[in-house]
């Protein structure tokens, strides 16, 4: 699966623009090729794995509903219902805003107290817009912003 995965990302990215090789700055396709070659490699050390020890390749379902309730598990599937919702929705309400949803709630979920919170969130936005905005010019959606 992720094989396929990081094929299809190396192919979506590369239909990107390309950066501006006189400036030496990185385009928009340069992270998700990064994120494909990834994908592809962990996809390749899993087939590798699996090859190699084909035992662990046997399910039993009692135990995946059972693991279900562990909270690192818990974990996991928020964090992926939190990503399909950034997917979703960070173009309608806002690169900013959905990200702070998303920080807030994994915050919470890990038991931050509030200042620690509202700093880390305040310097990971900053620093994720002078990247982009200042560094690689890209213009993060803005949202429901755009109307202030």
């Amino acid at each position: 699966f992720c094989i396929l995965l990081g094929i299809i990302v190396l192919i979506l990215s590369s239909q990107l623009p390309k950066g501006r090789s006189e400036f030496n700055i990185p385009g928009p396709n340069f992270f998700p090729t990064i994120l494909g070659i990834g994908i592809l490699l962990c996809g390749i050390y899993q087939v590798i794995l699996g090859f190699i020890k084909k035992d662990i390749l046997s399910i039993n379902f009692k135990e995946v509903f059972k693991n279900i309730k562990n909270p690192e598990v818990i974990n996991v599937l928020i964090i992926i219902g939190l990503l399909l919702f950034f997917l979703i929705f960070f173009e309608i309400i806002g690169f900013v805003i959905c990200l702070i949803i998303m920080m807030v709630i994994i915050m919470i979920r890990f038991k931050v107290k509030l200042i620690k919170m509202i700093i880390t969130i305040t310097i990971f936005i900053g620093i994720i817009i002078a990247i982009f905005e200042l560094i690689f010019h890209i213009t993060l959606p803005l949202g429901i912003l755009s109307l202030f």
